[in-house]
């Protein structure tokens, strides 16, 4: 198929259409000890802790710096292929333009009517091994159609109900097994390029699409994001947009796992039919930037229809980004919107932006602790970027040696980097005890943020780079493990 008429197509014809209970972490201490940790933002008020501290303590601080870092499941993605055709060297290539994300449009037209064969179902498992060698992440979509002009659209062929229960019935093996380079689901299935619209079965009755989006549901990950293309639906499923403190819970809300992504961001007065009917559009529109507070928002941009009527400027997206909570967009199409950030000057500020950007601005910590007995950490972050995590994500100190061989780790919660929102700050306790085997000695502290799967956590493509300048030679992103080295020491005797 040929991509370029792909993307080109499919924009003049949409207008037609964790575990944090009462502020409170854990932190695992070495020895089998856990105790508390405290998770304070700018917008809660600041509760106190009783937690053992040390008589010692000291505080290192951190310098943050302006550097474009190329970080997992954020920032701009490329247009990629289905996965079981998928090719090393453009993941290779994506790699190289520090892109950490791809869309793959998986194309199960040649299956409308009959059941997906064993053929295609170990196509994607090598498709995703793939991707996970390339050290990249999954924008997921499957459609049943791709249609490549406005005539063949109209004339587009999805599959029933019943068949599309069936594939992810044969899908979810796959799905469970990748699940670690997901990044987020496109719905998909319904529709003209699986957009919602334009089903030749019905499947766009209110009925249909809630049997479609529950069988999604049940195939994802629960701590994982399904997005949908249009408003409306998100505002006829919960009439209440989902809160941040949702995120708290161990098993998310529904509501919570469900964001919307925008195939004509920013081209028209209503996005090219995102946005309609227009007299909803002030309703649509404050619900999607409430629901992207908390489930995941992206997409692209389109070709305008009316050029005019395009919000193409800096001060549109740097205001729009902000306001959405934008963590992805598609970097290979619409060209122009590019062109135009790039020269009135903000395109890096759009890339710095896009998603999280993680700052570590100060850690406090035990000096000198007795093996055996209580230390004590205490973290604060920023985030600088649009939007919050898409998906969980550890945080993690470690006590090293100056030659880097990790001898205690303190842990909290994966869902607690996700509890950082936009634009705030947190404090993070940590209180963990020494295991009396360590020998005594001077040690040094790293803080690091790998992934949360057990197939990615070693793995220094996938950890999250602090958004912190190297101070000298002893505070410094060590590059080839993936840790903040803080200039940080504690005695242990």
């Amino acid at each position: 198929m040929n991509t370029t008429l792909l993307l080109i197509r499919r924009k003049l014809v949409k207008s037609t259409l964790w575990l944090l209970s009462s502020a409170v972490v854990v932190a695992c201490g070495g020895g089998g000890q856990t105790t508390p940790a405290t998770l304070n933002t700018e917008t809660a008020e600041p509760k106190p802790v009783p937690a053992p501290t040390p008589a010692q303590l000291s505080s290192v601080s951190f310098q943050a710096t302006q550097a474009l870092l190329d970080n997992p499941e954020r920032g701009f993605y490329s247009y990629a292929s289905d996965l079981s055709v998928i090719s090393d060297s453009f993941l290779m290539q994506t790699a190289s333009k520090g892109h950490r994300l791809i869309y793959t449009p998986n194309d199960l037209s040649a299956w409308r009517d009959t059941a997906l064969p064993q053929s295609y179902l170990d196509g994607l498992n090598a498709g995703f091994a793939k991707v996970r060698k390339a050290g990249l992440k999954i924008v997921l979509r499957f459609a049943y159609n791709y249609p490549s002009n406005e005539t063949d659209y109209l004339n587009a062929k999805d599959a029933s109900l019943s068949q599309i229960q069936s594939h992810l019935a044969q899908l979810a093996p796959v799905i469970s097994s990748n699940q670690d380079v997901i990044a987020i689901w496109q719905a998909g299935f319904i529709g003209a390029w699986g957009e919602w619209h334009t089903s030749s079965n019905g499947l766009t009755s209110a009925a249909n699409k809630l049997q479609v989006r529950d069988a999604l549901l049940a195939v994802l990950p629960n701590d994982r994001t399904l997005q949908v293309r249009y408003p409306g639906d998100l505002l006829a499923w919960f009439p209440t947009p989902p809160s941040p403190a949702e995120l708290q819970q161990s098993i998310l809300p529904v509501r919570a796992r469900i964001g919307m992504h925008n195939d004509c961001f920013l081209a028209s007065h209503d996005d090219v039919g995102t946005y309609f009917p227009s007299a909803q559009s002030s309703q649509l529109r404050a619900h999607v930037q409430s629901t992207s507070n908390v489930a995941a928002f992206g997409g692209e941009t389109c070709l305008p229809p009316v050029l005019n009527q395009a919000r193409m400027s800096c001060s549109d997206i740097l205001a729009e980004g902000t306001s959405y909570g934008l963590s992805y967009l598609n970097r290979d199409y619409h060209l122009p919107f590019f062109n135009k950030w790039a020269a009135e000057g903000c395109m890096d500020e759009v890339t710095r932006k896009i998603g999280y950007r993680i700052e570590l601005q100060n850690l406090e910590h035990s000096t000198s602790v007795a093996r055996g007995s209580a230390i004590s950490f205490a973290l604060t972050l920023r985030n600088t970027g649009w939007a919050r995590l898409m998906n969980d994500r550890p945080l993690v100190i470690r006590i090293e040696t100056a030659q880097g061989q990790v001898v205690h780790t303190e842990t909290v919660s994966a869902r607690t980097l996700r509890m950082l929102g936009a634009g705030q700050s947190q404090r993070v306790q940590m209180n963990g005890v020494v295991p009396s085997s360590v020998a005594a000695g001077r040690y040094r502290l790293t803080v690091a943020a790998p992934d949360a799967a057990t197939t990615l956590a070693a793995n220094p493509i996938y950890a999250i780079r602090f958004a912190n300048a190297d101070q000298g030679t002893e505070q410094y992103w060590d590059v080839a493990r993936a840790v903040m080295v803080t200039g940080a020491w504690v005695d242990v005797r």
